[in-house]
Formats: C-alpha cells, sequence, structure tokens
C-alpha cells in the first residue's frame, strides 16, 4: 500500500541514476515544494505550467507564500 502523496522507491532509484523520465517525474512531484524553498530562501524560480487547472492553484500558493513571508514568516 504505502502513502500515494510519496514517489514510488524505484522512481527515486531511477532518478539517482539519471533516467530522464525519472528524473522529470521527480521535479514535477516536488515542484510545488521547490517554488516555496526558493521564496523562502530568497531566490528565483522559473515555473512553466500549460494546464489552466493548476495554473491557478499555483498562483495563488505562490502569492500566499509571498505574503507570509512579507509578514515575517515562512511561505506554505
Amino acid at each position: 500500500m504505502g502513502n500515494p502523496n510519496l514517489l514510488p522507491y524505484e522512481a527515486i532509484v531511477r532518478a539517482t541514476s539519471g533516467e530522464p523520465e525519472a528524473m522529470d517525474e521527480v521535479l514535477r512531484h516536488y515542484s510545488r515544494r521547490i517554488r516555496i524553498a526558493a521564496i523562502n530562501t530568497g531566490r528565483k524560480f522559473i515555473c512553466f505550467e500549460t494546464a489552466p487547472a493548476f495554473y491557478g492553484s499555483a498562483t495563488e500558493r505562490i502569492a500566499q507564500a509571498r505574503a507570509a513571508l512579507a509578514a515575517g514568516g515562512k511561505g506554505l
């Protein structure tokens, strides 16, 4: 069974071996966390989202993280 929010161990092993498809899977899985970590540490990031259903929620989460940081806290 396992946690459905976690990547399968096999995908992580393939990614660390340099398999491009597995690396893409890992980056897509953690893309939101990577953006928030960049905001929290003052780094720049590039985000390409082509699916309208995901764009709105991603934009909202980025705005919330920036607001939290401006208020002296950390992003989500």
